[in-house]
């Protein structure tokens, strides 16, 4: 990994549909109760 690149926690849920339709990867439902912390740039 690039420590170069800003990653939280929640950049690792998947965002392409056709890869969150077939419920691949980290499922956001199943952490909602985590307070994630606002992006910054």
């Amino acid at each position: 990994m690039d420590p170069a690149i800003k990653l939280d926690f929640d950049s690792f849920f998947a965002t392409n549909p056709e890869v969150a339709k077939r419920g691949i990867g980290l499922q956001p439902d199943a952490f909602k109760d985590y307070r994630f912390r606002p992006k910054t740039k």
